[in-house]
Order: structure tokens, then C-alpha cells, then sequence
């Protein structure tokens, strides 16, 4: 239909582009991918070392009065900070949330989250969707958002654009709980465990279910809602927070503007009363 019909013989086309249905769902996990479609000599076993990445499902009708006008504003030219934002989600489906920086060069990110001291830089964080307590982009989809961009900027920018994961502050939490039921201690400390895992989810936990914002904060009282609504617990007893790596338990752990929380290591003891 298009063209002359390739020559017979081996290795007589070549796939640039190699794309596949089935979205999110799609994806293979690690050691999944075990059958080989022809012998090989000396070869008894393949596997694949890594899961499967890039696939996203469709965009969902109820994101189209959020996504509509902001395509409309962009005109697919990266110009003010949210064009980038919005440009570098619409560069690939797999990229979950994204922030830019103006004025910031990413080597500039150390310490204190240092910020608006490097004129004619951009930098754009990054994250992927994932169900891993921190989800992290690959070196593939950092380079596929970087070049995105690149061709929708200023010409002057084209050399100055920083495409970057997250920096992740994990959570750990400590908790005692009284189980309503004490033969159902072990049942309700994998209950605990998995509610804070989700609540601290980036991308699907918070308040609301739709992930954190960078920058927010993190409260000793919104963790013990967590813990104290899980099914099978009567009442908690002793709970803390912390970062990771601290040993200073706090009733609230401040983030740094381009911080984003996720969870770290819990210790759950369901005791009797």
C-alpha cells in the first residue's frame, strides 16, 4: 500500500517502533516471561530480569474537562511553567505527575531544595505511574520527556532543560494497637500495614485517594485516622512518625517544596488490652 514490497531474505525489515495493547494491565512483571518461541542451542531457561514499562490505559472521559482547556492554552509550545507541566504528562502516557522549576538547574537540587538561582534553566521532576512505594522513572522516559520538550521550547532553552525523578521522603510508623478480637491480632497488624501502605502511596494515597502534592506536609493525626479506621481495631495505643533513618519521633514531618512523601518502614503490634 505504501511503498515498494521489501526484498525476501533475512533481516529484510526493521520495526522502529514497537507498540502494544492492553494498558497498565499489560505490563509483565519481573520472571514472568519464561517461553521461548524456538530452541536454541545450550540454552535451557529465559526469563525476563526487569518488569515490563510504558504501558498506560486510556485517559479516562472524566480527565477531559481538566485536560481539554489545557491543551487549548498550550498550543503545544512549552512557554510558562504549567505548559511544561502539562507538556511533559502529555510526552508519555506513563508519566503520573510532574512539577516544574524555573530558574533551576537540577544539579542545584541538594540540601535544602535550593531553587530560582540558575537564569535560562528549566528543571522538570517527573513521576511514573507504579504500585512500588516509590515509583521512579526510567533513564528511557526521562530521555522521551526531555526531548518532548526540547522541541517545544525556545530555542535558547534547547541545551537547558533538566528532566529528573522525584526525591522521595519515606514515612515509617510505629503503632499498638488493641485488636476488637485478640485471635485476630495477626490479621490486623497485615491490615494496618497495608492501609498505611497505601495511604502513603504518591500517586493513590492521601486524604482523597489521588496521591500527595509536593511540598505537603505530613500529620501524626491523619496517620492515626488511618490506623484507627482500619477494620478489626478498637483503639490505638501507642503511635509516632518519622523519616526514614531519624530517630525523632514527630507529631508532623515538614517537606521541602519538591519533597514528595511515600512510605517507608512500619512496625505494627496488635497487643491485648
Amino acid at each position: 500500500v505504501h511503498g515498494r514490497i521489501p526484498p525476501a531474505g533475512k533481516d529484510s525489515i526493521v520495526g522502529r517502533i514497537y507498540r502494544a495493547g492492553g494498558g497498565a494491565k499489560g505490563q509483565c512483571a519481573s520472571r514472568t516471561l519464561s517461553e521461548l518461541k524456538t530452541t536454541i542451542p545450550l540454552v535451557d531457561k529465559v526469563f525476563n530480569l526487569e518488569a515490563s514499562r510504558g504501558g498506560a490505559d486510556a485517559e479516562a472521559i472524566a480527565n477531559v474537562a481538566t485536560s481539554g482547556p489545557l491543551r487549548i492554552k498550550s498550543r503545544d509550545r512549552a512557554v510558562t511553567v504549567e505548559d511544561y507541566e502539562w507538556l511533559a504528562r502529555e510526552a508519555a502516557g506513563e508519566v503520573a505527575k510532574s512539577r516544574c522549576l524555573a530558574l533551576t538547574r537540577a544539579d542545584s537540587l541538594t540540601g535544602e531544595n535550593r531553587q530560582g538561582t540558575d537564569p535560562g534553566w528549566i528543571t522538570v521532576i517527573i513521576v511514573p505511574y507504579g504500585e512500588e512505594d516509590q515509583p521512579l522513572p526510567t533513564e528511557n522516559l526521562l530521555n522521551t520527556v526531555k526531548d518532548f520538550l526540547t522541541a517545544r521550547s525556545l530555542a535558547t532553552l534547547s541545551n537547558r532543560i533538566d528532566v529528573i525523578g522525584p526525591r522521595y521522603v519515606a514515612i515509617d510508623v510505629a503503632a499498638e494497637v488493641i485488636p476488637l478480637r485478640i485471635e485476630e491480632a495477626k490479621a490486623v497488624e497485615k491490615r494496618v500495614f497495608d492501609k498505611l501502605r497505601a495511604f502513603l502511596h504518591p500517586l493513590s494515597g492521601g486524604p482523597d485517594g489521588e496521591g500527595w502534592e509536593f511540598g505537603r506536609a505530613m500529620y501524626l493525626s491523619e496517620v492515626g485516622a488511618v490506623v484507627q479506621g482500619t477494620v478489626g481495631v478498637d483503639r490505638v495505643r501507642n503511635l509516632s512518625i518519622r523519616k526514614s533513618g531519624s530517630d525523632q519521633s514527630q507529631e508532623s514531618i515538614a517537606m521541602g517544596s519538591n519533597d514528595l512523601a511515600a512510605s517507608g518502614h512500619h512496625t505494627i503490634v496488635a497487643t491485648g488490652a
